[in-house]
């Protein structure tokens, strides 16, 4: 198998595109599959000009961070990015595999019009989302728009994706607006005709456009009409409009937004294509673009800038930040927008996090040096210290790690500690630690205190978050750390985040959110969320609500909670005792413990990240917010916390 850096095997090829190529891979940390997009070097190509070089690795990174700031179900999700280890350092990202997927017309062609019809009016709900973050995909083409084994569409390739109104002269001409081969921007409605392109396609079984040179085609496209009522045998004069609407010369006769598109297709069949459902709502509540905290992005980018250049002979350029705030004012997406610049800079990046009553001793430290066993080269000794914390850590390093000598649990621990600190001391590689929730890490504060003093002349940094309401004093016990303490929203940010989440805003709305939220970012999301759930639906929501009647956050959190079959609850109190990070090995061991009889870990996940009360990051599942964690424990009765505690 070809290794590509130190975490992921190939196993197979997808596909190949103009600069790189698609493979199916192993992920050795989590032993799962994945789609690996890579940037390939022909060795045709000798001599690429470092200009070349540097475009294609900037449009590889900034497909990357486009896609890692979306969460959608029609929008293929990214997990990884990295560079290959040897003298090419090729950039490459990871991203969920779908099952046997077909193009959207392949999928297509033997369907029912009603089935393709349903295929249209997902790739629009993707739309819809991707035009709300003022981003056009500027290359949507069957080949670019999947269809896997359930039938679910997936976007992906967003290479050449752009703000709107951006301007380009790339993409594939047969899918391409007329006012873009003259030169013109790239708008929604640009992607809005390429829409077209693909249901006159699927629905008519060929272009609505076709030439045999390349001239010929672009005339054509900016001159010639197409066939509809060819496509009207097909569909029937109502669709054929909707397509010849969407296909129109000029952008200012096409529809102005994808939700028109699926009115107009509603209207057309009859059907009750929805706007919206519980899944897509969810991403525009849960994936709202990243709003506010710049002087923060600017202070902690010019810190990761510092350790990627390596050694400063003037200074010191090691260090660790403590973000501090109270719960659901932002810390965790903060450190997620620095995790993604620094992997597309090629920082390495551990990440672990604490969790509420201790858990293992040290846990935090757990996913961390899992990870830096692929990474860093482990004497047998340091391994079989850290077998105590990484109980694995023989098939990560493909080898028998020896057990230690009997020595007392205070010695192993006080080993343990110093070897985390050894071997984080020891990386050369700019490398960026997240650790999430310190204010529980209980005796993992130790490793980090020594870890902080040993790093100042190490290119390492650690964005360290921490509840100011349950440890207000934590940045006395780091007196070398720098400290950041976020604020909730001022009154402009809470504005911005409600018009991503519902595309506009009235003065009544704002007012109502300000005083119920206080400007707490999730406290917002929560209450858009029970007004969408009241209304049925974001689109629903009254512009001018005189109440939010929900009884309070922590019941807006009872409610998502109660959306999760009942089938999948034993577990999930389980799960939330166990800690914000579902360890699936844990969870089983459980739930035989409890003899809650055959559980299926994948559909269980499935049914709570339906609900929103669990999401996946790099490819594991998690609570979406520790406050549901402990909503879950809070309801938890005696009897019920006496077992589970005791597994």
């Amino acid at each position: 198998m070809l290794a590509v850096g130190s975490r992921y095997e190939v196993v197979g090829d997808i596909g190949e595109g103009g600069m790189g190529a698609v493979y199916r891979a192993v992920d050795r940390l989590t032993g799962q599959l994945v789609a690996l997009k890579q940037l390939t070097r022909s060795p045709d190509e000798p001599d690429l000009n470092q200009d070349t070089i540097t475009t294609q690795n900037l449009a590889l990174a900034r497909e990357f961070q486009i896609l890692a700031a979306l969460r959608h179900p029609h929008i293929v999700s990214v997990l990884d990015y990295g560079f290959t280890t040897d003298e090419a350092r090729l950039p490459f990202f990871t991203m969920e595999l779908l099952r046997r997927p077909a193009t959207l017309v392949n999928y297509g062609r033997d369907r029912t019009v009603d089935e393709r019809i349903d295929l249209i009016a997902q790739t629009l709900l993707a739309l819809m989302y991707l035009h709300r973050h003022s981003i056009v995909h500027h290359d949507l083409k069957p080949g670019n728009v999947l269809v896997d084994q359930t039938g679910t569409v997936k976007l992906l390739d967003f290479g050449l994706s752009k703000p709107v109104g951006g301007q380009t002269s790339a993409g594939t001409l047969a899918y391409m607006a007329p006012e873009l081969l003259m030169g013109g921007r790239s708008t929604e409605a640009s992607d809005l005709y390429a829409i077209g392109v693909m249901a006159y396609e699927l629905f008519a079984g060929e272009r609505p456009i076709i030439a045999d040179t390349v001239e010929e085609l672009i005339r054509r496209v900016i001159t010639k009409m197409p066939d509809y009522d060819l496509l009207a045998v097909t569909v029937g004069h109502g669709v054929a409009g909707v397509i010849e609407r969407l296909l129109s010369k000029d952008p200012a006769g096409r529809y102005q937004n994808a939700a028109e598109v699926i009115e107009a297709l509603r209207r057309a069949t009859g059907r009750e294509l929805p706007l919206e459902t519980s899944a897509t709502r969810e991403s525009f509540l849960a994936a709202a673009p990243f709003i506010g905290r710049e002087s923060e992005v600017l202070l902690l980018s010019h810190t990761l800038d510092r350790i990627r250049k390596g050694f400063q002979p003037h200074g010191a350029w090691g260090s660790l930040w403590l973000i501090g705030g109270e719960s659901g004012v932002g810390k965790t997406r903060l450190v997620r927008e620095m995790r993604t610049r620094a992997l597309v800079e090629g920082i390495t990046v551990l990440e672990g996090s604490a969790v509420e009553g201790g858990g293992l001793p040290y846990q935090i430290w757990r996913e961390p040096m899992r990870k830096l066993c692929l990474l860093a080269d482990l004497s047998d000794e340091d391994a079989a210290v850290l077998k105590r914390l990484v109980p694995d850590i023989d098939t990560l390093l493909r080898r028998r790690v020896p057990e230690l000598p009997d020595i007392s649990d205070e010695m192993a621990w006080a080993h343990l500690v110093a070897t985390i600190a050894r071997v984080l001391h020891q990386t050369s590689e700019p490398m960026l630690l997240i650790l999430e929730d310190i204010h529980w890490a209980g005796r993992g504060l130790d490793v980090l205190n020594i870890v902080s003093e040993l790093i100042a002349y190490r290119p390492m940094m650690i964005l360290a978050t921490y509840r100011t309401e349950e440890a207000p004093d934590l940045p006395d016990e780091f007196p070398r750390a720098h400290s950041i303490t976020l604020d909730r929203f001022t009154d402009e940010e809470v504005e911005a985040l409600v018009t991503a989440m519902l595309g506009g805003s009235t003065p009544q709305m704002l007012d109502l959110l300000r005083r119920e939220t206080e400007g707490n970012p999730l406290f917002v999301v929560e209450a858009v969320r029970a007004l969408a759930e009241e209304a049925g639906g974001l689109t629903a929501i009254d512009p001018t609500p005189p109440v939010l009647s929900v009884g309070g956050i922590r019941a807006m959190l009872r409610r998502r909670l109660d959306r999760v079959p009942p089938a999948a609850r034993p577990l999930l109190k389980l799960s939330a005792l166990l800690g914000r990070d579902i360890d699936r090995s844990l969870l089983e061991a459980g739930a035989k413990v409890l003899d809650l009889g055959p559980v299926d870990i994948d559909w269980w996940q499935v049914a709570c990240s339906s609900a929103a009360v669990l999401e996946f990051h790099e490819g594991v599942a998690r609570f979406a917010h520790d406050q549901l964690r402990a909503t879950v424990i809070d309801g938890l009765t005696e009897a019920e916390h006496l077992s589970l505690i005791h597994i």
